[in-house]
């Protein structure tokens, strides 16, 4: 399963997003989406707000198997 990774996100893209973002979307599980780019469904920030992020690269997210992860 990949997952957002907000360090591997500001070493390639630092200052897309502001660090409540970063906070939120730390650690949240990556979706493939139907156009075979990966993306964040649905997220909260602090105050409330709710939000998507697509596309998610690869490159900003680790991939952390368990043995209960769905394979593709």
């Amino acid at each position: 399963m990949l997952k957002f990774s907000s360090k591997l996100f500001q070493k390639h893209h630092r200052g897309l997003l502001s660090k409540s973002h970063l906070v939120a979307l730390d650690g949240l599980p990556v979706s493939k989406a139907d156009d075979g780019d990966y993306q964040i469904d649905e997220y909260t920030t602090a105050d409330g707000q709710k939000w998507m992020l697509d596309p998610v690269f690869k490159e900003d997210c680790v991939d952390d198997i368990s043995l209960f992860d769905e394979m593709d």
